[in-house]
């Protein structure tokens, strides 16, 4: 009683696969969400220095840009925690 078919032996071996392929998939997309909020942060600091050499030089589309890309760091950091969230 405590052996198994080969027809359940291949299919115990197909669902371990797939296992392992569900775990590779799922540390892809924790990787992800990581860069991204790096990447947010690292647009959020490039960002507020364009925006204070705007300001110092008197060049308002510095600024301008540099507010801009501040927001796109913002948006990419909160997607990155949003996707944190639904793990």
């Amino acid at each position: 009683m405590g052996r198994k078919s080969s027809s359940q032996n291949k299919g115990q071996g197909a669902l371990d696969k797939a296992k392992v392929k569900a775990k590779e998939a799922i540390g892809a997309v924790t990787a992800g969400d990581k860069q991204k909020k790096s990447e947010g942060a690292l647009d959020k600091v490039k960002g507020k220095a364009k925006e204070a050499i705007g300001a110092l030089t008197g060049n308002e589309e510095k600024k301008a840009e540099g507010r801009s890309e501040q927001t796109k760091g913002t948006a990419k950091d909160k997607l990155g925690k949003v996707k944190d969230l639904l793990k």
